[in-house]
């Protein structure tokens, strides 16, 4: 985060009294990840740009239902296991967020999904597919 926006953030926390509620973090031992991100009720993630959504992934395999943009890849990356916003609408984003406190079936929805898609995705499966790719263009007719 921005240090010129983060000060701003804190203070607009704090003026809608939900101090004790919102964390802002800027950077965490890797170790420390997991129980973070278990003690949260969701993951929100206004992304305009990300070209791959880690952390959303971390959350889902940490059990985290996630409200996240639908701008980007990030609807490509969270599939149907995330609540989608426009990181442009407030009341949208709202809304996503909402869905996830307010509603426990789609909450649990959520986390059943999020779980699921969340191990789609490793770096273990990533160079399997990568080596699957290679050896795949190595092995074909037209090469030389």
């Amino acid at each position: 985060m921005w240090a010129s926006e983060e000060k701003r953030i804190q203070q607009l926390i704090e003026t809608a009294g939900i101090s004790e509620y919102v964390h802002l973090f800027d950077k965490l031992d890797n170790k420390l990840l997991p129980a973070v991100y278990q003690r949260a009720r969701a993951y929100v993630y206004a992304s305009l740009y990300d070209s791959f959504g880690f952390t959303p992934l971390e959350a889902m395999a940490c059990g985290v239902p996630c409200a996240v943009s639908r701008f980007s890849a990030l609807p490509e990356i969270c599939g149907s296991a995330a609540e989608y916003f426009d990181p442009f609408n407030v009341e949208d984003m709202a809304e996503a967020i909402a869905n996830i406190l307010n509603n426990e079936d789609r909450r649990r929805q959520l986390i059943s999904s999020g779980l699921e898609q969340s191990s789609q995705f490793s770096w273990q499966k990533a160079a399997q597919q990568y080596h699957s790719l290679l050896t795949a263009d190595m092995s074909c007719d037209r090469c030389v």
